[in-house]
This record gives structure tokens, C-alpha cells and sequence, in this order.
């Protein structure tokens, strides 16, 4: 092979394995630029008594919604505040705020899992046959590629707030709302992105198992490495070639005697029946 032809493969072993890098930040950065999509302005709301709303993103939703605005109280002070307000406000403020805590904090662990995958994945690069509490922690929390990909779509329920707002004011407060779009919405913004990192892991994981950078894999012993250790223990050395002789002379000799034994006592059984 020509040293031109070397250093193509190399090149292109190179991309491939920088590549496989990207595949694991990818879920990163998908994060990230799905929380810049909660701040497009593209939900507008309809109404009987207020007609046509301004254009809003998600982010200002939920910051009215904790906030209070347009003349309506926010969900802290019809929880909190003491006042008392009719049972079906009650019951759509507590919709409302266990719907933003629990897309907040499932957002959080979606990222943190996508940080650590990442972090866990470059360690094995680097340090591909360790088997330190790290890594055996690391594959406890992440055993499969499937697993990884439904922590990293954890950051997608907080996408649902604006429709599920609309349908808690429907079902809650009996209160008819309109949900027309303007743009994309980010939850279908997210959502491709993220099937986008579902294909990328799908596709990379044969190229990562031929490289060696499946950080998936388990290690195992192989059946040469323990036909090997196994006779290892009970192979006897010698320093010198006559001590190696000897040692076969004396293994002959006990052999031998061993051998007249066993006819002397065959002998004594004849004799004896």
C-alpha cells in the first residue's frame, strides 16, 4: 500500500472517528437549541371574550402563568395567597403548576443524562478497558443505547405547555380557547431535532462497534485469553536445560516404579483367588 493511500485511510478514519465524537454531543446541543425555541413568538390565542391575543412564545406563557397578567392572578397567588377563589380555579392553577414544575425538572434530567452520556462516552475513548467504579456506574445508568435515548427525551414535555394550557382551559374552566400557530411550534422543532440524534445513533452504532468506540460494550474474557490462563498456573519452568532432564528422568523413574507396583499386586490378586 502506497504512503499516499495510508494517509487517505487515515484521513478518513479520522472523520469517522470525529464524527462518532459529534454523534455524542449532538444530544447537547439539541438541548440547547430547544430551549431557545421556547422563546419564539409563534402561539396566539383565541377567545369569546377577548378576541384575538397578541402573539406569545411559550417562555412568556409560563412566565404569565407564574406571574399573573392581563388582569388575571397568577397560579401563586390562587394557591398561596389566601384567597378564595371558586374550586375549578383552584383545580386549573394546580394543573398549571405541577405541568411547569414537572416539564422544568423532567427538562433538567434530560440535559444532566445527555452531559453525563457525553462525558461517560469520551472517557471510554480515552480509556477504553478500564473497569473502575466510574465506568461500572456508568454502565448501570446507561446499559443500552434505547435507555440513553429516553433520558435524552425527557427535555420534550415542557414543549406541551401551550396545548395543554389551552386543553386545561377547556376541560378545567370550561372556557373555549382557540390555539391557532404562527410558526412552527417548538414542539415540533424539538422533535425533529431529536429524531435527528435518534437516526445519528442508530446509524453510527455499527461503525462504533468495528472502531472500538461503543462505549456501550461490555468487556469479556474470550476463550484464548482463558485456555491461556488456565495451563499458565501449572506450567513448570526450569532455569537450565540438564535441570529440565533431570526433572524428566526422575518423572520417568516413578512412572516405572509405579508401573511394577501395580503388576505386584495384580500378581498378589491372582495368586490369592
Amino acid at each position: 500500500m502506497s504512503t499516499k493511500t495510508k494517509q487517505k485511510k487515515q484521513e478518513r478514519l479520522r472523520r469517522t472517528r470525529l464524527w462518532i465524537r459529534i454523534r455524542y454531543l449532538l444530544p447537547i446541543f439539541v438541548s440547547a437549541l430547544t430551549l431557545a425555541t421556547l422563546f419564539i413568538p409563534c402561539f396566539r390565542y383565541t377567545t369569546a371574550a377577548t378576541g384575538t391575543n397578541d402573539v406569545v412564545s411559550c417562555a412568556e406563557l409560563i412566565a404569565n402563568a407564574w406571574e399573573g397578567g392581563n388582569g388575571s392572578p397568577s397560579v401563586r397567588e390562587v394557591l398561596f395567597g389566601g384567597g378564595g377563589y371558586a374550586k375549578a380555579t383552584v383545580s386549573f392553577s394546580w394543573a398549571v403548576l405541577i405541568t411547569i414544575l414537572a416539564g422544568v425538572v423532567l427538562y433538567a434530567v434530560g440535559v444532566g443524562m445527555a452531559v453525563w452520556s457525553a462525558v461517560g462516552a469520551f472517557r471510554y475513548f480515552r480509556m477504553p478497558h478500564a473497569e473502575d467504579n466510574s465506568r461500572i456506574l456508568y454502565m448501570t445508568v446507561f446499559p443500552n443505547r434505547v435507555l440513553t435515548l429516553i433520558y435524552e427525551a425527557l427535555i420534550l414535555p415542557l414543549l406541551l405547555f401551550p396545548r395543554l394550557l389551552a386543553w386545561y382551559y377547556d376541560s378545567i374552566m370550561h372556557y373555549a380557547v382557540l390555539l391557532n400557530l404562527t410558526f412552527a411550534e417548538p414542539l415540533v422543532i424539538g422533535g425533529i431535532l431529536y429524531i435527528g440524534t435518534v437516526v445519528a445513533a442508530v446509524l453510527t452504532r455499527p461503525t462504533e462497534r468495528r472502531l472500538g468506540m461503543d462505549p456501550f460494550a461490555r468487556r469479556s474474557v474470550s476463550v484464548q485469553e482463558k485456555e491461556t490462563e488456565v495451563p499458565a498456573a501449572d506450567e513448570q519452568t526450569y532455569a537450565t536445560e540438564a535441570e529440565r532432564r533431570y526433572e524428566e528422568l526422575n518423572r520417568k523413574t516413578r512412572e516405572e516404579q509405579a508401573e511394577r507396583i501395580a503388576r505386584l499386586l495384580r500378581h498378589d490378586d491372582t495368586e490369592g483367588e
